[in-house]
């Protein structure tokens, strides 16, 4: 028996690294020719590179995209070692996030392996593999795109913490937490959940002393978004209650609104158009088995924090993107494993067509596959190489048209390369102004500040680059 056992625990682990191995793949495949380098990404690589030389160490992170709440400064401290290991190449974080998005395929083996069955574990993690959602946020460098992996990891010592009620795990949980936190405020729907859970769930007596040490670590760790607060007049929590308070940013229809949200979902964890009613109809579905099915403690958690998680954003209409879920990506998948595991009891073929059809749809996901690559960085890097050969100025204003687009993607190479423009928020005139336009744009007489403010009278040169256009401009 024991020599059984141990054959199966090589054929399992064999298993595990071509699962490891095809999703590598699937994240690094033609990487660089598809990597994401642009306005975000430009200012993060800025912004890391300034901590790498100790130029300067933010005490914040990068604003939201809406309302300007900033998140804490996390992100840039984790990921910068990745820039310095690729020598300044801003490829390299975004190298960081796909290893660490191949690391969350065999996390949440061994998590779920641990807290579910072998089975759950194994469906799940073949679904992280190959979910195309997953796979386009592991490559480009983005706070949002490490949400699964630390909101998986940050469950799972909470559930360690309600069931052993140990110090170490409260304050692991603490500590993720807030690191998962300050890489999207989204996390905060995490904290419902988790007090429910721990109302009606707990193991032992409430340990207050446990409690507090968690609490304090947890303010110890996000001290640098405190201490910005502090500084400027609570900038940030003024600017989250403004967001808040913005009742026309709301959905009036509640339910339509949270249908809605679970029709998005299902598009993104299957790479699929599902019709609005089929999608709500398979939600309602599954909120009748969560009350049928026996289930243990952990799964029922996964399930409050999927359907909890779906309320608490229903609530804002604004357009879904992918990263909006990154939170609950990992039980979605964890869920939808269990009842392949539950159904696999009646027929294991039933099994392998979801997880081939899932495998097909996520497939036509797979852009770089067979698209061609549109080279970002090397984009970025020859703009701004232009900007540098014909720049005589030692100031200079740079910014990119239409006043949307960011022009940090070329200005990082420039600050590399010794040849820094002005930063856009100096109020300084100067004798040479560079305009990157995306698109066919007026440069003579355009009222965009920045151009206002330099009052250019003629164009000098021009240059084209890539599909972007170059203006060199004097007064």
């Amino acid at each position: 028996m024991m020599i059984k056992s141990h054959a199966l625990d090589k054929k399992l682990i064999l298993l595990l690294a071509v699962l490891l191995a095809v999703g590598a793949f699937l994240r690094f495949f033609r990487f660089e020719q598809f990597v994401m380098f642009l306005g975000d990404q430009g200012r993060d690589a800025i912004i890391l590179k300034r901590i790498i030389t100790l130029e300067h160490l933010p005490a914040v992170g990068p604003p939201s995209s809406i309302g300007e709440v900033y998140l804490g400064p996390f992100y840039y401290y984790f990921i910068a070692p990745w820039l310095l290991l690729f020598n300044f190449n801003p490829v390299g974080p975004a190298v960081g996030v796909g290893i660490f998005s191949c690391l969350y395929i065999i996390v949440n083996f061994l998590i779920v392996k641990e807290l579910v069955n072998e089975r759950v574990a194994l469906f799940s993690s073949i679904l992280t593999a190959f979910s195309a959602t997953l796979i386009n946020l592991s490559r480009f460098s983005w706070n949002p795109n490490l949400l699964p992996l630390f909101s998986l990891v940050t469950t799972y010592f909470f559930l360690k913490a309600t069931k052993t009620n140990r110090l170490r795990f409260y304050l692991l949980t603490s500590i993720f937490l807030s690191f998962t936190i300050q890489l999207h405020y989204l996390s905060l729907l995490l904290i419902p959940p988790y007090i429910l859970f721990f109302t009606y769930n707990r193991k032992n007596h409430l340990n207050l002393k446990n409690l507090l040490f968690g609490l304090t670590v947890f303010i110890v760790i996000s001290f640098p978004l405190i201490y910005f607060d502090l500084r400027h007049s609570f900038i940030n929590t003024n600017n989250l209650f403004n967001l808040l308070s913005q009742h026309n940013n709301f959905s009036q229809n509640k339910i339509l609104s949270f249908f809605n949200i679970v029709q998005t979902l299902f598009s993104y964890l299957f790479n699929l158009k599902i019709p609005l009613l089929i999608s709500s109809i398979l939600f309602i579905l599954s909120v009748i088995s969560f009350f049928l099915l026996k289930k243990s403690r952990e799964v029922i958690l996964f399930f409050i924090l999927i359907y909890l998680y779906l309320l608490g954003i229903s609530f804002y209409k604004e357009l879904k993107s992918a990263h909006y879920f990154g939170v609950i990506y990992p039980f979605c998948f964890i869920v939808m494993a269990y009842y392949l595991d539950q159904i696999k009891k009646v027929k294991i073929i039933f099994t392998i067509f979801f997880i081939m059809l899932f495998i097909y749809l996520n497939g036509r996901g797979y852009q770089f596959l067979f698209n061609q690559g549109y080279s970002q960085i090397n984009k970025a890097q020859k703009v701004a190489k232009v900007i540098k050969n014909n720049n005589a100025q030692k100031d200079y204003t740079l910014i990119s048209l239409p006043e949307s687009s960011s022009d940090a993607q070329y200005r990082y190479f420039l600050e590399i390369w010794g040849h820094k423009p002005i930063d856009r928020e100096i109020l300084k005139k100067t004798n040479e102004l560079f305009i990157a336009c995306e698109h066919p744009c007026q440069t003579i007489g355009n009222p965009q500040w920045d151009i206002a403010l330099f009052a250019p009278t003629k164009v000098d040169q021009t240059w084209k680059v890539e599909g972007v256009t170059i203006y060199k401009l004097s007064h």
